[in-house]
């Protein structure tokens, strides 16, 4: 046999491997990483209440996701570079790639919990850098790129903007325990996080609520994102009562602390009060509207909140006098694991039915 004749079968080979993976990444959501986010907070959650060894087991199991999402993304960018560009200038979706961020942040916070600062560190630069690269991108692509009134484009994944700057603000305030020679400079960035994170979270949610409530919207569009409206204000809650928790580390943060504090429980209050409303928008959604119930990435950004919502609660609950909002954590907790579990067997089905579709292919 010809050495041509040798080559063929292995060129072959080559390249159904590429199509394959080129199949695979092709509609990756620029949000998968909410997936990272909801499983990396149930474990801090899980963390908070002494449930050791599950917090554990859903810490590895973020990690995991993590890394295999940027092997994925990373493929993605490869071997279909005109779908990654795609979705990089698209109004509508490009905040979906804040996830990155947030997902970035909740995960080094939870190694920082457990006594891995380094690997913090290095989770904490990946998600301020991605934060500040996307936030300008975002800004300018909005300027010169959006032909559509923000009506037609707002949608909850905006407020991952909010969520990726809180997520630095948590991540600072714990390196600073740890880091004594950095602390005030850490306490500082992450008060000026918290309080950027507010200042866009003021702005989007206007125009996210005038999109609900103040002009025709069907059942489809009220997608599982508009859930953020929610984890947005839990996870400046819970940076919020980090910055409190750290005052006395930080002559600054002594002077405002007051502030902080009951801000951060009238923050709690209004995130709270989105809870029923959000699923009163589900009935309308899927019973009312008749929207079918099946597996969509956009899932994990419903996990993610109740998970948020749980951790921050948890921690604002040790300031002094809040003591009895520990009384929710255990139905918040129960309601994030539910959400967790109910998401993780609706992608083990969605992944299964598509592997038997590909190998038909």
């Amino acid at each position: 046999m010809s050495e041509s004749h040798r080559r063929k079968p292995s060129m072959v080979y080559a390249l159904l491997a590429r199509n394959f993976w080129r199949r695979s990444v092709q509609g990756l959501v620029p949000g998968y990483f909410a997936s990272v986010m909801a499983t990396g907070i149930v474990s801090i959650a899980l963390h908070l209440v002494g449930w050791g060894g599950l917090s554990a087991a859903f810490w590895a199991f973020a990690t995991a996701m993590y890394l295999v999402l940027v092997v994925a993304y990373s493929l993605r960018l490869v071997l279909a570079p005109q779908a990654f560009a795609s979705d990089l200038l698209n109004p509508a979706v490009l905040f979906g790639f804040f996830t990155f961020v947030a997902g970035s942040g909740v995960l080094g916070s939870r190694f920082i919990l457990s006594g891995l600062v380094a690997v913090g560190w290095g989770l904490a630069v990946a998600a301020a850098i991605s934060w500040f690269g996307l936030s300008y991108w975002a800004g300018y692509r909005l300027l010169d790129g959006n032909r559509l009134p923000a009506s037609q484009v707002v949608n909850g994944t905006w407020l991952l903007l909010t969520v990726g700057a809180q997520a630095l603000a948590v991540i600072a305030s714990l390196l600073a325990m740890p880091d004594r020679a950095a602390t005030a400079g850490l306490l500082v960035f992450a008060f000026v996080m918290w309080g950027v994170g507010i200042l866009f979270y003021l702005a989007v949610i206007m125009a996210v609520m005038g999109r609900l409530f103040f002009s025709a919207i069907s059942p489809t569009e009220t997608t599982p994102p508009y859930w953020i409206n929610m984890g947005a204000v839990a996870i400046t809650t819970l940076a919020g009562a980090h910055l409190v928790l750290s005052a006395p580390h930080s002559l600054f943060l002594g002077r405002v602390a007051p502030f902080v504090e009951g801000f951060t429980v009238i923050l709690w209050g209004f995130g709270s009060w989105w809870i029923p409303l959000l699923f009163v928008t589900g009935w309308w959604r899927h019973v009312r509207g008749k929207v079918p119930v099946r597996y969509d990435p956009a899932f994990w950004s419903m996990v993610f909140p109740l998970g948020m919502y749980t951790a921050a609660t948890g921690t604002l609950a040790t300031l002094p006098g809040l003591a009895m909002l520990n009384q929710v954590v255990p139905w918040g907790l129960a309601a994030a694991l539910a959400a967790w579990t109910a998401t993780a067997l609706g992608y083990a089905v969605h992944s299964w039915r598509w592997l038997q579709q590909s190998r038909n292919l």
